[in-house]
């Protein structure tokens, strides 16, 4: 395997359906408020091209682009949930204030083994 995985080519089963239940749902909301997919690029200021693969769910698309949809359709706050440390864990784990800019590999490594700082 490469070092570097190609998600947005081949991403994960779970991912892959994530992405494409919310093709689906924005596919719904255009076609609820009888838009053409032109006219939601227009609305977007992106390409018709681009909300085709938007609503074929391509894991490729920018999140950017499903998250200007999101807020086109006024469902950006469901984006927003995803992104709240409610749901998260990693707010238990690490004081994110703390974090350093910036790591040399020496501290990389320190972190990794003793979680210190």
């Amino acid at each position: 395997m490469s070092r570097y995985s190609n998600v947005s080519h081949d991403p994960p089963e779970p991912v892959d359906k994530a992405i494409k239940r919310l093709a689906r749902k924005l596919r719904a909301a255009r076609k609820l408020r009888g838009w053409s997919q032109k006219q939601m690029a227009n609305e977007m200021g992106v390409s018709r091209s681009l909300v085709v693969k938007m609503e074929k769910g391509n894991a490729s698309t920018a999140v950017s682009a499903y998250a200007c949809a999101l807020g086109l359709f006024g469902m950006l706050d469901e984006l927003a949930t995803l992104a709240d440390s409610a749901h998260d864990d990693a707010d238990d784990l690490i004081d994110v204030e703390h974090i350093p800019k910036r790591v040399d590999s020496r501290t990389a490594r320190r972190l990794r083994t003793d979680g210190s700082r």
